[in-house]
């Protein structure tokens, strides 16, 4: 088979049948919108997705709906699109065909209290299943009827993809609006992302230069760790280790519903209150580790 990427190695070739089968209908670069999320240097991640819920009025009809999918997915590579890492090189595998996971469920009898206390808690539950970008289809529908002629779906997907199709068409063609308006999706600049990212950085970097240089320019004493006493040995100690009890843990993992950026931000307030006291002060700093960041201002 001849693939959009040239020269494409044997091992590589034997790898991606390996995972895919002979499902495989091309293997292509990634864009570079996609190489953004990949590269690793920047505030994305190949890891972001994006959830959004829309409210729509009118018919909906399951099967028509299904059909109207089906469709959509055939006439756009990228939701038959997964993404394969071969020798730290990211690409493109677009495959023959692509199950895209769909949820109807009607909730007509419910409350409006209720709907809305149950869309909370179903898109909670889809933010923590994450996407296999390796082998899961990039795309999660659900459709909720929550009243005569009105629908709640739920769209989450992979930011790498987002910009490759319009999910507006697959509502006209599952709405049977007029031909014109459920024709194939226009296609979108691969590049929006990208250029609209690149603009950001450009309007964004110097005034938070600024920001973070005045604000680390005069700071106040490091502040002691919790435990240390001074000492005449040239040993300084650098870090202290505390172990949370499991019993408080279970606790904070209740209240936080495993939501893993809740209870970072509840551990870290806490541990900025306890060098607050500890240090008998109002203002204290501290450092944390980021993944894939790298430093762009000297000295940190």
């Amino acid at each position: 088979l001849e693939f959009t990427v040239n020269g494409l190695e044997q091992k590589t070739r034997d790898s991606i049948f390996h995972s895919y089968g002979f499902r495989v209908e091309d293997v292509r670069p990634l864009t570079q919108t996609q190489a953004w999320f990949f590269s690793g240097q920047e505030v994305v991640s190949a890891d972001f997705y994006l959830q959004v819920l829309y409210k729509l009025e009118g018919f909906i009809e399951p099967g028509r709906f299904r059909d109207a999918l089906a469709e959509t997915v055939a006439q756009n590579p990228v939701l038959r699109t997964n993404f394969y890492t071969a020798d730290g090189m990211a690409l493109q595998v677009v495959l023959d065909g692509r199950e895209i996971p769909l949820v109807f469920q009607s909730w007509e009898k419910k409350s409006a209290v209720e709907i809305d206390q149950q869309l909370e808690n179903v898109m909670e539950a889809d933010r923590r299943h994450a996407f296999d970008l390796q082998h899961d289809a990039l795309l999660r529908l659900s459709v909720y009827c929550t009243g005569t002629m009105e629908y709640a779906v739920l769209v989450t997907q992979p930011l790498l993809i987002a910009d490759g199709w319009d999910v507006r068409r697959l509502f006209a063609r599952a709405m049977g609006h007029t031909e014109d308006r459920a024709s194939a999706p226009v296609e979108i600049s691969r590049h929006t992302f990208a250029e609209e990212l690149q603009k950001r950085v450009s309007l964004d970097m110097e005034p938070a230069r600024k920001y973070w240089l005045k604000l680390l320019d005069d700071l106040p004493e490091a502040p002691k760790l919790p435990g240390y006493e001074m000492s005449f040995q040239t040993y300084h100690q650098g870090a202290s280790r505390l172990r949370i009890p499991q019993l408080d843990m279970d606790k904070l993992m209740e209240k936080t519903k495993g939501d893993k950026n809740f209870l970072a931000a509840i551990l870290q307030t806490a541990w900025g209150l306890m060098l607050q006291r500890a240090n008998m002060c109002d203002d204290v700093y501290y450092c944390l580790l980021l993944a894939k960041r790298q430093a762009t201002l000297e000295n940190m």
